[in-house]
């Protein structure tokens, strides 16, 4: 923590010369990539604000961010012209992940959540049914359980904005017995997980067929993971 480090340069066991070298090496990769700290922020064209090439980018970051960490037996892509049934399964499956009320934090006019992006990739689709349940209810016999797992601004997210640190890199217990659940329930279970940094899987890695790291997918982020 600061204090702590404000100390350990005041009795000397770090020299302030370390501290100016860290805080040069950020400034410096800040600076180059054109991010001007100290000029006024300029506020955008209310006119090219979600306009539809935003939108478009907005979606196309979100889809070409996420990681496909894990897909045995190529479960994944669904087929959309099979008939089955698809339970979308978390409390963060039809709310949407945006950041952590600091650097990363945005307030767009309408967010995509998973759940509303894969009704959205399916809707013409007659043959394919969605489900959506906060806990794994929805998955009793249906041949694709999706369990979106996500970090809170509890979990992670800068003090100064009300956030917190993680003691574990772990998913929270309730998480763990989702999928756990969504596992002995469903024939096959992806899960999507939605934060803004490192989660261990070590415990649940073999109950789920495929996993997402979607990160924080933004606006279009419902629609970006369905695609």
């Amino acid at each position: 923590n600061y204090e702590g480090l404000e100390l350990a340069v005041k009795s000397g066991q770090v020299r302030e010369e370390v501290i100016d070298e860290a805080v040069e090496r950020i400034l410096r990769v800040k600076f180059r990539y054109g991010i001007a700290l100290l000029d006024e922020p300029t506020e955008p064209d209310p006119s090219v604000v979600e306009s539809e090439a935003h939108i478009a980018l907005a979606r196309e970051t979100a889809r070409k961010g996420i990681v496909l960490l894990r897909n045995e037996g190529e479960v994944l892509p669904l087929d959309r012209e099979s008939s089955m049934r698809i339970a979308v399964v978390g409390p963060w499956a039809d709310k949407p992940r945006l950041g952590d009320l600091g650097s990363s934090a945005v307030t767009p006019s309408y967010a995509v959540t998973p759940y509303q992006g894969i009704v959205n990739a399916t809707k013409d689709h007659a043959g394919v049914e969605i489900s959506v349940s906060e806990d794994a209810s929805a998955a009793e016999g249906v041949e694709v359980a999706v369990v979106v797992a996500a970090l809170t601004t509890e979990d992670e997210g800068e003090a100064i904005f009300g956030g917190g640190d993680r003691d574990s890199l772990d998913l929270s217990a309730e998480h763990e017995q989702l999928i756990a659940d969504a596992a002995e329930k469903a024939g096959v279970v992806v899960v999507v997980l939605e934060a803004g940094g490192p989660i261990t899987m070590e415990r649940w890695l073999d109950k789920a067929d495929a996993i997402l790291m979607a990160w924080y997918p933004g606006m279009e982020g419902g629609n970006a993971i369905a695609d």
